[in-house]
């Protein structure tokens, strides 16, 4: 049986959907009799505060450490809590130093969650990471596209468990009521507001729907370092039909308050929002990259539109649009397929494996 777990993470400054996972997994497993503890680096503009108050809330022992991560306070960490498993959160290729730090041998096994493929990380990186591999005793990818972006990276990569992301169900109040677009047809994104989402492609996108004929506005919900080249292009190509709200701490009223989740990424693990949004009974449009692809159904909750064609995207939002409020329906229906539920009980299971083979 597991008793206690070890989160490490490294906190750049933006929430999102890897610090979600981290507070799902931290409620999930205390509900579960599973006492958690986590260590937080802090780096970069990163608010030392936000996520450590979160994961508190979430029922987890939290230690911030405000710097890059460094074997020192992890090896104190793990003196401290004695957890029976260390897992390690990795948000991009570049988290912990490559991987270098789980070349140590720290005692418990570690399980990596992966929630981006080792894109663009440089030869160095790549050498360090392959050598880790050998080290972690299960990697989670979070979706099959990342499992097979993993086997395509390493010919000896880690033994690999898909366990999706998934999402808490959505109390019905909350739930987007099934009816037909509204007037304007009102378009959300939720999400940090950098390169990797595709955010500045917002204003053109909902520009052609209106030169289209199909008046829409689209809220942004969420901040980050494209937030004044965002308002920059909104004003001059799309004026009042951008509205930038920040960060929420809650964005389901958000969702609930609109027709169709747009998602725009260059590139992805296994996006969050998009699975949030379905589970408030929002159909979504994203961009045509495979761990998106992964979210695909018979039912039309899901479609998909090429990055930076923004004539694609606005005939995709129409068909969203005409196709409510049979829909909305298919997104709840979508959304049961990547719950909380059996995120956590996959991921328990992985555990439990890791440490059964350590004990051999």
């Amino acid at each position: 049986m597991i008793r206690r777990v070890l989160l490490l993470h490294e906190f750049t400054g933006g929430f999102g959907g890897a610090e979600r996972y981290l507070e799902m997994l931290t409620a999930g497993l205390g509900e579960r009799d599973v006492d958690v503890a986590a260590l937080v680096f802090v780096w970069r503009e990163g608010d030392p505060g936000l996520l450590a108050a979160r994961l508190r809330a979430a029922g987890a022992a939290v230690d911030v450490v405000e710097t890059r991560s460094r074997p020192g306070p992890i090896r104190s960490a793990v003196r401290r809590h004695a957890p029976d498993v260390l897992h390690w959160n990795f948000v991009d290729p570049h988290a912990f130093q490559g991987a270098l730090w789980l070349l140590h041998s720290w005692g418990p096994p570690s399980v990596v969650t992966e929630h981006l493929p080792m894109l663009r990380a440089g030869v160095h990186r790549r050498l360090t990471r392959g050598l880790a591999n050998r080290r972690i005793a299960r990697l989670i990818a979070v979706g099959e596209a990342g499992a097979a972006a993993v086997r395509a990276q390493w010919r000896r990569p880690p033994a690999i468990t898909v366990v999706p992301n998934g999402v808490a169900a959505v109390p019905g109040p909350l739930r987007r009521p099934t009816g037909p677009a509204h007037d304007p047809a009102r378009l959300v994104f939720v999400g940090r507001l950098t390169e990797q989402k595709g955010v500045l492609d917002l204003p053109e996108i909902v520009a052609t729907l209106a030169a289209a004929g199909t008046p829409a506005r689209v809220t942004v919900v969420g901040d980050g370092p494209q937030r004044r080249e965002l308002e920059a292009k909104a004003a001059a190509h799309a004026p009042g039909l951008v509205e930038l709200v920040g960060f929420a701490e809650d964005p389901l009223p958000a969702l609930a308050a609109s027709d169709i989740f747009l998602g725009p990424s260059r590139w992805e693990g296994a996006p969050l929002a998009s699975r949030e949004a379905l589970a408030a009974g929002l159909p979504v449009v994203v961009s045509d990259i495979p761990p998106n692809r992964d979210l695909l159904d018979d039912d039309g909750a899901v479609r998909l539109a090429p990055i930076g064609d923004p004539d694609a995207w606005a005939l995709a939002i129409r068909d969203g649009l005409r196709a409510l409020p049979s829909s909305g329906a298919a997104a709840l229906r979508a959304a049961e397929r990547c719950s909380e539920a059996r995120m956590l009980d996959e991921t328990l299971a992985v555990y439990e494996a890791v440490v059964a083979e350590a004990r051999r």
